[in-house]
């Protein structure tokens, strides 16, 4: 990967954090990661970096702050909107009102968890890759 801004895993779980992190790791990708178990912290973070982020990957479901508010309120903050951070949801959530919340609040991507490790790394291969190629308005 050429682009080694961090990567934010916004996820309530330990243990799936983890597997996301081994996932990255199995699959070359040498970005710092940064792991948040609610949104209200990942925003904390990014109201008050000077870093840029490679890529936010969030869970739905979280406590404190949840990942469709976090969404919201980064489209609302010009900071923030204006960085054109690739913002993926990847939960357990396959309910077609969080999907379309998602996309209403135009997330780049919605993914349900996969049941395997393999399919985890697949996964975030994809992901990483065409976060990689593809260009933003701050590059």
């Amino acid at each position: 990967m050429k682009t080694f801004h961090p990567i934010l895993i916004i996820e309530d779980d330990a243990d799936d954090c983890e597997l996301i992190e081994s996932a990255l790791d199995s699959i070359g990708v040498k970005n710092e990661r940064k792991c948040f178990n609610n949104g209200q912290d990942a925003l904390e973070y990014l109201q008050t970096t000077d870093e840029k982020t490679f890529l936010i990957l969030s869970d739905v479901n979280m406590p404190v702050l949840n990942g469709l508010k976090l969404k919201e309120i980064i489209n609302t903050n010009d900071k923030l909107r204006t960085q054109s951070i690739p913002f993926v949801f990847l939960s357990t959530s396959n309910s077609k009102k969080d999907i379309n919340a998602a996309y209403d609040l135009l997330a780049q991507g919605f993914f349900t968890k996969p049941n395997s490790f393999g399919d985890l790394i697949d996964l975030l291969k994809n992901v990483t890759n065409y976060w990689e190629t593809a260009r933003h308005p701050i590059s």
